[in-house]
């Protein structure tokens, strides 16, 4: 075969491996997009969903006269209004679905809120008793944050993630720095109060307030330098986490 065959057919096969390649890279592209683009268009028709569920309980929420029931139906309303803040700020197409996570995992757990209020809502208003009778709501209930250090939640930053807490696996949701902690050390500091001699978790005690120093707790930078004192801080323990669900980066 002379050379310049040879020279022929390896250029064209050099040729043909790259156009593979780039439909190979596009390919990729394109089913990372359409993920991302589906993940969006359901996060935002479940969106629709809890607001006009909300919307619909407040036929109910008229007739009531239970103040702390009333209290966290406000609180679920606030906590719509700050997840769709957020949302807005997203792009409606994208690449990375795993941004996406978190804001589908919080509409979910607000919808389940919206569930338990309005069963609480036809047993009030029948007179029977409900399980919100004596759960008062505090200034932390209406926030959505990072479970583990109460950062407010922001949907760039924030991912889902699975634990086991007391031996018994939950979702939560996470920021960034906090993630990066549990994906390091399978453990991660969880921001509680000290109140009546109990251990209480930062979403619901009272004395939380929003307050930067807490939302570094599990950062490497700040575990290095501890000048801000915490006496009101406690510390706890999350065990092993498990991998994120819909093939997410772990």
């Amino acid at each position: 075969m002379p050379p310049w065959v040879t020279v022929l057919l390896l250029s064209g096969i050099a040729t043909a491996f790259g156009w593979a390649l780039m439909l190979f890279h596009d390919s990729g592209t394109r089913g990372r997009t359409f993920k991302y683009r589906d993940m969006f268009e359901r996060l935002i028709q479940d969106l629709e969903q809890i607001v006009g569920r909300a919307n619909r309980l407040h036929s109910l929420a008229e007739r009531t006269k239970d103040g702390v029931l009333l209290d966290h139906y406000h609180s679920a309303i606030k906590m719509i209004e700050t997840l769709l803040v957020a949302v807005k700020k997203l792009h409606a197409y994208g690449e990375d679905a795993e941004l996406l996570q978190a804001p589908n995992f919080l509409v979910k757990d607000i919808d389940q809120r919206l569930g338990k209020i309005e069963t609480a809502f036809q047993k009030s208003l029948h007179g029977k008793p409900h399980e919100f009778m004596k759960t008062a709501v505090v200034m932390a209930h209406t926030v959505i944050g990072c479970h583990f250090c109460s950062r407010p939640f922001e949907a760039h930053l924030f991912s889902k993630v699975r634990v086991k807490i007391e031996g018994k696996s939950e979702d939560v949701a996470s920021c960034k720095f906090c993630r990066e902690k549990l994906l390091s050390t399978r453990k991660a500091r969880v921001l509680f109060f000290t109140e009546d001699g109990q251990q209480v978790h930062w979403s619901k005690a009272k004395s939380w307030t929003q307050r930067p120093e807490y939302w570094n707790i599990n950062r490497a930078d700040a575990e290095e330098n501890k000048k801000a004192p915490h006496l009101e801080l406690v510390y706890s323990r999350v065990s092993r986490i498990k991998p994120l669900d819909n093939g997410s980066k772990t």
